[in-house]
């Protein structure tokens, strides 16, 4: 876990990534992780906080991200997907690139 993450915070370092994972990773609503919080943990918190935690997460992770990213031309081998989805009504592609090490994210809006 990044320092970033683990210096203090009023919801710790693994609360901290546990939040961004359910935002990014599992997608979830900001209304959605507040009741995931209230009825798992008992705690209740606000969609701000939460916006935060999983800024903090995002800062965090741009640097080794962007390193891994830059490698991907360099790299021997890579599996690619790519799928199409709608966002607000418009049409966007997103591509995975990766190796048996990491994977990289791209989107790009259709006009």
């Amino acid at each position: 876990m990044p320092d970033e993450i683990r210096k203090g915070s009023l919801l710790g370092a693994r609360f901290t990534t546990m939040i961004a994972f359910l935002k990014s990773g599992c997608h979830g609503s900001y209304g959605t992780i507040r009741q995931f919080c209230k009825e798992m943990y008992g705690i209740n918190i606000s969609r701000g906080m939460l916006n935060k935690a999983v800024q903090k997460v995002s800062k965090a992770l741009q640097e080794p991200y962007e390193q891994l990213y830059a490698q991907l031309p360099y790299e021997d081998y890579l599996g690619v997907d790519e799928t199409g989805h709608k966002n607000e009504g418009k049409l966007h592609w997103s591509w995975c690139f990766q190796n048996s090490n990491y994977c990289a994210k791209n989107r790009e809006r259709l006009q």
